[in-house]
């Protein structure tokens, strides 16, 4: 016995055949017909759309989804979305397309791969690139682990997995299988060669603390004083601020540059680094091989190792930096550079004020060129009030100069950021301190 169609399924086939021929006359004349056959599925579990897609008939898939707003989403007996076809086809024009009618770009297959996955197996390279300037995720792997590195690696694909090397959001669980996976591929031998040594790759991995992948890519012969074109800053210099201390070590052995300064007037040094960050361990380990304590800062928002700590609040490192012979009194860079003292008065880190106080710092030192602050400016301007009436006892100049280039006095800082007590107190400091 022949089992004939429903009438519900001819419409449906009929349709799904229009969309697939780029018949959009056809295909209006059914939907406004029978327009709930747009979102009906065959018995592949296809819509419409997934038949204009898979034939890159890009009016019909336009005219589908924004004519009848037929649910880009929905998925066929693989659970592959429109998205997932037009990635592993190459039709970027219809990813594009879809992509702007709100389609899901991680959404998974019954495999659990997403359309990045598709189309890194396939080796579509620019539609790689879409989908991850289009924030697709890359760390997302199948049911066999495979993430869509892996998939383009397999597949032999070298530009493609060049892409996807570029875009490491990978989990660390992921990334510690990723050359190993490259180099059990056929004919991926000397290719690895030429992907492995690159060094955004070995930042990421140092600023991700993946020791496995730092040490596969430096015995890749990586050159570990090369910045990276993407965060600016050595392998040495991403782990000391990420507290890494296996992997410092692992780079100083392998002849990093401890004191690389800062890249492009942005960024900072190992020391800098990690003393900001406030890891004790690595400051210490840095300096016993041999780190500038004293290392002038980067030009932009720069700041030595003494003036990092004080700002982030690590009392015992800014107490072992000035052991160890810091300059307490270095003065600011030009553009919002700040002194140990201004760091600290700014964040509001009154022991570590009192401290530097006490040892030394210059409570009058000028104010960075652009954006500066003395250290009575920065208080009054954060509202730490007990900062405020500490410097003033101190001796603090509530009358001194201005930045340059966007700056303020005390009182103007203060007022500005709405702060009356403390306005009131540097009109008439004498007599205020004297109730205290």
């Amino acid at each position: 016995m022949i089992n004939l169609p429903s009438k519900d399924e001819g419409d449906i086939f009929a349709l799904n055949l229009a969309a697939g021929a780029g018949d959009a006359k056809r295909v209006r004349k059914i939907l406004q017909k029978h327009p709930s056959t747009g979102s009906s599925r065959d018995r592949l579990g296809r819509t419409a759309v997934h038949c204009a897609v898979e034939n890159a008939k890009t009016s019909v898939v336009k005219q589908l989804v924004e004519q009848f707003h037929i649910d880009v989403n929905l998925s066929d007996n693989f659970g592959r979305t429109p998205l997932h076809w037009a990635s592993e086809k190459g039709h970027q024009d219809i990813m594009l397309l879809l992509i702007n009618n709100g389609a899901d770009v991680d959404a998974q297959d019954s495999s659990s791969q997403t359309p990045l996955s598709r189309a890194a197996w396939r080796g579509r390279q620019e539609c790689v690139s879409l989908l991850l300037s289009q924030k697709a995720r890359s760390d997302i792997p199948d049911q066999n682990r495979q993430a869509p590195l892996h998939l383009a690696a397999k597949g032999g694909h070298r530009d493609t997995a060049r892409t996807m090397l570029k875009h490491l959001v990978m989990t660390n669980t992921i990334g510690n299988h990723i050359f190993r996976t490259l180099e059990q591929v056929k004919g991926w031998k000397n290719d690895f060669a030429d992907i492995g040594r690159d060094i955004d790759l070995l930042v990421w991995a140092a600023l991700n603390g993946i020791e496995s992948m730092a040490n596969r890519l430096l015995e890749n012969r990586v050159n570990p004083e090369l910045y990276s074109s993407v965060c600016g800053m050595t392998a040495v210099q991403a782990a000391a601020g990420a507290g890494h201390t296996e992997i410092v070590e692992l780079l100083f052995s392998k002849g990093a540059d401890i004191n690389a300064p800062p890249a492009d007037n942005h960024g900072c040094t190992a020391l800098q680094a990690a003393a900001e960050a406030g890891y004790t361990e690595i400051v210490e380990l840095l300096l016993s091989k041999g780190a500038d304590i004293n290392a002038p800062p980067a030009d932009y928002h720069g700041r030595t190792a003494l003036q990092a700590a004080a700002g982030a609040g690590h009392t015992e490192i800014v107490k072992l930096l000035l052991s160890k012979g810091a300059n307490i009194n270095t003065l600011p860079t030009d553009n919002n550079g700040r002194t140990a003292l201004q760091a600290a008065a700014g964040a509001g880190h009154t022991e570590i004020v009192k401290l530097l106080l006490s040892k030394g710092a210059s409570i009058n030192a000028p104010p960075a060129y652009h954006y500066g602050r003395t250290a009575l400016q920065a208080a009054a301007e954060a509202g730490y009030t007990e900062i405020v009436k500490l410097l003033l006892s101190k001796g603090a100049n509530i009358d001194a100069l201005p930045a340059d280039d966007d700056g303020c006095s005390a009182i103007q800082a203060a007022g500005r950021a709405g702060h009356i007590d403390i306005v009131k107190l540097l009109i008439a400091p004498n007599a205020q301190l004297s109730t205290q």
